[in-house]
């Protein structure tokens, strides 16, 4: 009852008196083709060391760096106060007779000696200096709190700002001293940033300015009263909106006196 072996002798790939079990048959009768055998291209891998030209044992040369001792700093902001246009022209310079040397094989395949000097004497410590002029170890953060400091406390105001800028003293001393500079500062930042800086100090000075007129103001009308926190009296006063009373008002007067130092308006 389970063998369902076809006795009768029926083909089922038999269509209209056409045998479809022979391929030729087929592919003449549904219009197919042969493609041919796919060929599969190799494929490299990760691991081969390919060199010049996709050759597998042929390795590629290794290219000879140029020396750290005669690189410039990585990073070069424009506040950082580097001479960028110079010490450009001087990297460039080397480094392009660095090339040359390496492509006539100075060096005979050894990497170059530590102490390789390209440049005359003159140019190398007229580098050194450059260098030495930049603040390769300050940020953004510590030029934008340096800002904020000098229109708030005064552009001379060097311990202040060195509290705010959280660099070393001496270095902070430098860098006021370099940034108003105006073969320095002026010349290495962009007009438009310099400007802006400047233009916010000044505010800040002239805010300061006027802290100063006050305390004078204030010291010299409390002065005329032997005792400042019963005597002083407003003479013109109105009482519309208004959120203190007179001797709050007096009280606030005689403290300003006393704390002006600590006060910034």
């Amino acid at each position: 009852m389970l063998d369902f072996k076809m006795e009768s002798g029926f083909n089922s790939q038999n269509f209209m008196g056409v045998d479809y079990s022979d391929s030729s048959t087929r592919a003449q009768q549904l219009g197919l083709f042969d493609i041919g055998k796919r060929e599969r291209k190799k494929v490299a891998n990760y691991s081969e060391d390919f060199g010049q030209g996709g050759n597998p044992t042929a390795k590629k040369a290794r290219e000879t760096k140029f020396p750290k001792h005669l690189r410039l700093p990585s990073k070069m902001e424009e506040y950082m106060l580097f001479d960028r246009t110079r010490l450009k022209e001087i990297g460039d310079f080397e480094l392009a007779e660095f090339r040359k040397m390496c492509a006539e094989d100075h060096f005979l395949g050894s990497p170059p000696p530590k102490d390789l000097q390209i440049s005359t004497t003159a140019v190398i410590e007229e580098k050194k200096v450059l260098i030495s002029e930049g603040f390769q170890h300050w940020r953004r953060t510590n030029y934008l709190a340096f800002v904020r400091a000098s229109a708030r406390y005064g552009r001379h105001e060097t311990e202040r700002i060195q509290l705010e800028v959280g660099r070393p003293l001496e270095e902070v001393e430098r860098y006021i001293k370099n940034f108003w500079d105006p073969e320095i500062g002026k010349k290495r930042l962009s007009e438009k940033e310099f400007s802006r800086v400047e233009s916010n100090v000044v505010r800040g000075e002239e805010k300061l300015l006027q802290v100063v007129s006050f305390e004078k103001s204030t010291k010299m009308l409390l002065s005329t009263f032997d005792d400042p926190w019963t005597q002083f009296e407003f003479i013109h006063t109105s009482a519309r909106d208004r959120s203190f009373t007179s001797d709050e008002d007096r009280y606030a007067r005689a403290l300003a006196r006393r704390f002006s130092a600590f006060i910034i308006y």
